[in-house]
């Protein structure tokens, strides 16, 4: 296995879940050295995510912060929400507001859900541009095409104060984005795992005194059907990446079934996340990042 970066990281997930092999994040650790030394761009990450967490090795934001970097330049975007937070906070770094903001951007630019809302939520309560408020309502329409249940009234909100031609203009864009990066998005499966990303520092409140504008958001009608017509493909897409992480959903039909909820609750749980065994947009999104997927 010596030299064989792909192999050492595959051992590094089994270590990291415990999937067939006792979990042992000591071991994790060691593979995932070799595995990021070697150029694979999720281990740079994961084990970012473990120096951050202090599991497998001593916790060390510094050397976390340059692993995060290292696999943020190569366009891993949970690793650019990583490093965003790590700016922002000033963990393992001077804080730079200026800097968590450009990796904020080029992560929510990579389709995290995350980054997404986080931005738009300090794009419309803090401006940093003229173009601010059209950017927040980008954001938080993208934010709703991938599962934000706030977003869509967050856009509204926003939507409110801007011309009839700047709403037109978000929508082209925001059509653009979903067909390149959302609807039309096809895996590329690349067997790796990481534990959960650091939480990022709390996104400043949404705006609230703007009034509501009852025809603002286009979202309506539209993207329900959009999502009903999607729901089965995106169900399916999970299915083919939680089999290739080694956690067995049954077939990837596109439908719902018992051993498919028992699966994303074993995947949440062994990661880490908020469990609650229910497809979704984020859920599809975690899976591929972490996989080391783009689009």
């Amino acid at each position: 296995m010596a030299g064989d970066s792909v192999a050492q990281n595959e051992l590094a997930i089994r270590y990291l879940l415990g999937r067939g092999i006792a979990q042992n994040y000591d071991q994790a650790a060691r593979w995932l050295q070799e595995a990021a030394a070697g150029g694979v761009v999720s281990a740079q990450y994961n084990l970012g995510v473990l120096y951050d967490s202090g599991r497998g090795v001593e916790a060390d934001p510094v050397e976390a912060l340059i692993w995060f970097h290292s696999a943020a330049e190569k366009g891993h975007g949970r690793a650019q929400y990583a490093l965003a937070a790590a700016y922002a906070a000033g963990r393992g770094i001077e804080r730079d507001s200026d800097m968590a903001l450009k990796w904020l951007r080029r992560a929510a630019e990579e389709n995290i859900l995350e980054a997404q809302s986080s931005l738009a939520n300090i794009l419309a309560t803090s401006p940093v541009s003229p173009d601010s408020l059209t950017d927040a309502y980008y954001w938080y329409r993208l934010a709703d095409a991938n599962g934000d249940s706030k977003a869509a009234d967050r856009a509204e909100l926003v939507a409110a104060r801007l011309t009839p031609a700047e709403r037109a203009d978000v929508n082209r864009r925001v059509s653009a984005f979903i067909a390149a990066n959302i609807t039309a998005k096809r895996p590329r499966i690349t067997p790796s795992v990481s534990p959960a990303p650091p939480a990022p520092p709390a996104p400043p409140a949404p705006p609230v005194s703007a009034p509501r504008a009852p025809n603002a958001s286009p979202a309506g009608t539209q993207n329900a059907t959009a999502r009903a017509e999607s729901n089965a493909k995106t169900i399916g897409r999970i299915q083919t990446l939680l089999m290739s992480v080694g956690f067995d959903p049954g077939p990837a039909t596109g439908s719902l079934n018992a051993k498919t909820h028992d699966a994303i609750r074993d995947y949440q749980r062994a990661l880490g996340l908020d469990i609650d065994g229910q497809p979704s947009k984020s859920l599809l999104s975690h899976l591929r990042q972490i996989s080391g997927l783009r689009k």
